[in-house]
């Protein structure tokens, strides 16, 4: 088996147990997103000094992700942007594969670790909040 495919395999053994980019450094972020999610488009040339974040595009501009970074290159945030188009449907995912706390407040563990998902709607987009939730 080649070195790519097990790295393929890993990754999609390590989504299907909805592993959260919270907690995992840069390089790897940036691997997964290409391998899983090759729709998305990074964005090489984003520079804030406040932020530390990398953006993602789709190719027909209706999502938008933002992973945000510790100064140790360790994610500790993810926003996503998506057009309200995709509201209904994400609603439903999210019911489905999550413990509802509120309306458009979902909670979730991994590895022993609380994880909150907000959604915060807006007039043309929403955008879908993942950070680590306290207990």
């Amino acid at each position: 088996m080649s070195l790519k495919l097990l790295f393929f395999c890993l990754f999609l053994s390590v989504l299907s147990k909805a592993q959260p980019f919270i907690g995992l450094n840069r390089v790897t972020i940036e691997q997964l997103v290409e391998v899983t999610y090759p729709e998305l488009q990074l964005e090489p040339h984003l520079h804030n000094d406040h932020f530390r974040y990398a953006k993602y595009n789709n190719t027909n501009g209706l999502v938008t992700w933002f992973v945000f970074y510790s100064n140790a290159d360790i994610c500790t945030e993810t926003r996503e942007i998506y057009d309200n188009i995709y509201l209904d449907s994400k609603r439903k995912e999210l019911n489905t594969k999550y413990q509802i706390v509120k309306p458009d407040l979902w909670l979730y563990t991994y590895k022993k670790e609380y994880y909150s998902i907000l959604i915060q709607p807006n007039k043309w987009y929403f955008i879908l909040i993942t950070t680590k939730a306290t207990q």
